[in-house]
């Protein structure tokens, strides 16, 4: 058995012909991580489909980032959607950097730090 927990693969040779060999076919995920790239607002309803759908989704939002303002205004609507796609479905959604975002279904939340005492701006009351 292999440190993950899997059975090694036999050999053919190794296999007596009456047993049972086990199957190829993969079983059905419950979640899938998805990756995606954000080219457009055209590209907003397949992202959500995949979120409505219970799958993570890592979105590369650089093709938009590296435009013109014209460009960067769509990501920037894209975004308004998707965040309200999340709030809708109970998920959460996040920027990974300047080039990723992602969007999670209503059972997963995404941790935030809480910042220190030190960053914390002032109480104003």
């Amino acid at each position: 058995m292999s440190p993950f927990g899997r059975k090694k693969k036999e050999k053919k040779s190794d296999v007596k012909s009456d047993e049972a060999t086990p199957s190829t076919s993969l079983e059905a995920a419950s979640m899938y991580v998805r990756f995606m790239e954000l080219t457009g607002l055209m590209d907003v309803t397949p992202i959500s489909d995949e979120v409505r759908k219970g799958n993570l989704v890592v979105v590369d939002v650089s093709p938009l980032v590296q435009q013109g303002t014209e460009l960067q205004l769509q990501l920037k609507r894209a975004v308004e959607q998707l965040r309200a796609v999340c709030i809708s479905i109970d998920g959460d959604i996040a920027q990974l950097g300047n080039r990723y975002i992602i969007l999670t279904p209503g059972r997963v939340k995404i941790f935030r730090e809480m910042p220190s005492e030190e960053e914390k701006p002032p109480s104003t009351t």
